[in-house]
């Protein structure tokens, strides 16, 4: 009798399973909060498996089943939001395009298509095509504050600083309080200052050049650069908003250095052979140079500090440098060296000099490999808050007596580097 009774129950459960639920009935879903079988406007089955595979950081997958998604419900234009921004990410701006422009009669103030669109040009340096989704962009949305920076930054790398100022004059008549405008603005005033035709500006780096023949040279060696800088980034944990460099013909100091940071002008000087070359090893050098001082305030001893350098730069500078003499084996706390920098010139560095380079990289590759980067940030810190001897630095960073540091390190240096002289980064 009661299951007699309980069959209309089941059937109308049935009934409501395949016609739609109401959503405040049914329990929540992991993803969305409402089960997407049971709800009325249920999405595609390719929907939540490309969030089964984000979740398990699976984007090729999700990728192909948001394309499948897509295809069911081609005007979703979440789905082409999500799918661009993957491409964006993966830097394949050309897919990105590609499918954007598709939907550009979908923009809207708050999936601004245009805006997407001049980002991809702007990455494939592509300008002419940026400028003009910018602007179009704003017309959609003239309160993008981001759009006028970015505005800012495409005229700038066109040699038009006046026409940069302009456009972040205009942001800060929206909002006079926004910081990246602010930071632009500084950026656009010291080059109409420096009276530099060419500009080559790409996120936190700003290279000036005398011939616009070096252009491309310099769009080439970029990515080298930025791979450094990341890597001191990520590692050192700190940012610099501003790196100045400017290619020079010859670095107007003694026997004229391949690069050498000027504290006085906040630039790093490189010649312009280095870049034609692709040498870009002194450049590097000189750009972990400004990072170690920032960091530890100016106070950072040379060999410290040519130790990270030459870690970053030349990690095979082992295999190219015999040292016969146990006798170079004691760190030098004391001893400058030079100002000049003609060391730079490593082929041409005399065998004194390499050694005292050797160690300086040989006492880094310790810290290293037996206390990581956590330790040498701490290092760097102790040196800025005005402890400068080695003996307090030791015992309250690395919690050991320098004694007892002393012999470690002969020991590293004796059974790691005289007995097997590999360079391992």
């Amino acid at each position: 009798m009661k299951a007699r009774l309980l069959l209309p129950f089941i059937a109308m459960v049935i009934v409501s399973i395949f016609q739609g639920a109401n959503p405040q009935t049914v329990s929540a879903s992991y993803f969305s909060g409402v089960d997407q079988v049971l709800a009325s406007q249920r999405k595609s089955i390719y929907h939540v498996e490309s969030k089964m595979h984000l979740d398990q950081n699976r984007e090729e997958a999700a990728l192909i089943s948001l394309t499948r998604a897509l295809h069911e419900d081609q005007e979703n234009i979440n789905i082409v939001i999500k799918m661009s921004d993957m491409y964006y990410k993966r830097h394949h701006y050309g897919k990105a395009i590609e499918l954007l422009r598709n939907y550009v009669h979908r923009a809207t103030v708050k999936h601004n298509i245009f805006y997407y669109l001049a980002l991809c040009y702007d990455k494939k340096s592509n300008l002419q095509f940026a400028l003009g989704y910018y602007y179009k962009a704003l017309k959609l949305n003239p309160r993008l504050l981001k759009a006028y920076v970015r505005i800012a930054r495409v005229r700038t790398r066109q040699g038009l600083p006046y026409d940069a100022l302009r456009a972040i004059k205009k942001c800060l008549s929206i909002n006079a309080d926004y910081f990246p405008a602010l930071q632009e603005e500084k950026v656009i005033n010291r080059v109409v200052k420096r009276e530099d035709n060419n500009i080559f500006r790409k996120e936190n780096v700003v290279i000036t050049f005398t011939s616009s023949k070096l252009h491309k040279m310099i769009k080439e060696v970029y990515p080298r650069i930025r791979k450094s800088i990341n890597f001191l980034e990520t590692n050192l944990r700190y940012h610099i908003s501003e790196i100045w460099i400017k290619s020079v013909k010859k670095v107007e100091r003694f026997d004229h250095p391949p690069a050498l940071y000027d504290h006085i002008d906040d630039c790093i000087y490189v010649s312009e052979e280095s870049i034609k070359k692709g040498n870009l090893t002194p450049l590097v050098h000189e750009i972990c140079a400004l990072y170690i001082r920032r960091v530890s305030g100016n106070d950072c001893p040379d060999w410290l500090e040519e130790g990270i350098a030459m870690w970053v730069t030349r990690p095979e500078v082992i295999k190219n440098t015999s040292i016969h003499s146990l006798g170079t084996k004691q760190l030098d706390f004391q001893r400058k060296f030079p100002k000049e920098k003609n060391y730079l010139k490593f082929e041409c560095t005399n065998e004194r000099m390499r050694k005292r380079l050797l160690i300086a990289f040989l006492f880094v590759k310790y810290m290293l490999k037996n206390y990581g980067w956590p330790s040498m940030r701490k290092i760097l810190a102790a040196y800025k808050n005005d402890t400068k001897s080695w003996g307090k630095i030791c015992w309250n960073v690395l919690h050991i007596d320098e004694k007892a540091f002393q012999q470690k390190w002969d020991m590293f240096v004796i059974s790691r580097h005289y007995f097997q002289p590999v360079a391992i980064r």
